[in-house]
């Protein structure tokens, strides 16, 4: 049986099965399974799972989206891009001063996507940015890499009897570590 004479079988059981007795239904699945070769449970499913016409979807109900135009994401893209891709926090503040570089570079922005962006929030930014951030996702945060000279400075790769004491009492100093193995802070933490 083709898949389209399945289901008009399946529509004509349908109808009968839903008006049955007990004994009557059992005979209905009894034909039912020697015609299409199926068992019992995946019949009974099918013929309670019928559905002859599936019901529309319900309109979303709410007000109209504010920023899926794409006149509101090309401008949020190429500022984020060139502001070297802040976090939407950082990026909602710094907006006012990156709009007017941008319209200088491409041209007046209209006066409501101007409006828009200033007001977006830091949320909707990156709800908006997420496919944009998934394609930069092969793009590491730090541009250095671990040279092979912090490896022949380490003394956990060298020899036990070769390493230098350099303190009292046969202790190590490392010049990357601290006295007691901590990194050594050269900079202060930005908070």
């Amino acid at each position: 049986m083709s898949p389209r004479t399945k289901r008009e079988y399946l529509e004509a059981v349908h109808g009968r099965y839903k008006n049955a007795t007990r004994e009557q239904k059992r005979l209905i699945l009894d034909e039912y399974c020697a015609t299409t070769g199926c068992h019992r449970k995946h019949a009974i499913r099918q013929i309670n799972g019928f559905k002859r016409f599936s019901a529309p979807k319900p309109k979303k109900r709410g007000r109209k989206p504010l920023y899926d135009s794409e006149a509101i994401l090309r401008p949020l893209k190429k500022i984020w891009l060139t502001a070297n891709l802040p976090c939407s926090k950082r990026l909602k503040p710094i907006m006012p001063l990156w709009l007017p570089g941008y319209e200088a570079s491409f041209g007046p922005l209209n006066p409501t996507t101007r409006a828009a962006l200033l007001q977006i929030s830091a949320a909707t930014i990156d709800r908006l940015l997420q496919p944009t951030r998934k394609q930069m996702e092969h793009r590491g945060r730090a541009t250095t890499k671990p040279g092979s000279c912090c490896a022949a400075r380490s003394p956990g790769n060298q020899p036990v009897g070769s390493r230098p004491t350099g303190l009292p009492g046969g202790r190590y100093r490392c010049p990357l570590r601290g006295l007691h193995g901590r990194p050594v802070r050269k900079q202060p933490r930005l908070r």
